[in-house]
């Protein structure tokens, strides 16, 4: 890139009050991203991967619900070796737990 061209690209940011213009080495970083992925976004770090809500552990948590519907969600969670929030939102997100009814026993859906 020739000092020319990053000092167009400067002036340009110049004449426009609300920006300060950037650097030269900033406006080459930017025109050799673009040159290379067709783009001027940073690349954004993938998400991390889910630990917890396994079909291992959904699987786990289902069936002790289903075992004894009657024990809380606080007791639940010593039979899985789960945490409560993690146990809570499985329950909730993934079983579709409505949580207890008239009878008093716990109603799971799900396939």
């Amino acid at each position: 890139m020739s000092s020319d061209n990053t000092a167009i690209i400067q002036a340009a940011f110049q004449r426009c009050k609300t920006w300060k213009s950037p650097d030269r080495n900033t406006i080459n970083n930017w025109i050799e991203k673009l040159r290379t992925t067709a783009s001027v976004r940073d690349n954004k770090p993938g998400s991390r991967a889910r630990t917890v809500r396994t079909p291992e552990n959904i699987e786990r948590v289902r069936t002790a619900v289903i075992r004894s519907p009657k024990r809380s969600a606080r007791r639940q969670v010593v039979a899985p070796n789960i945490s409560n929030r993690s146990l809570r939102r499985i329950s909730h997100t993934d079983l579709h737990f409505t949580g207890r009814t008239n009878s008093n026993s716990a109603r799971v859906v799900g396939p």
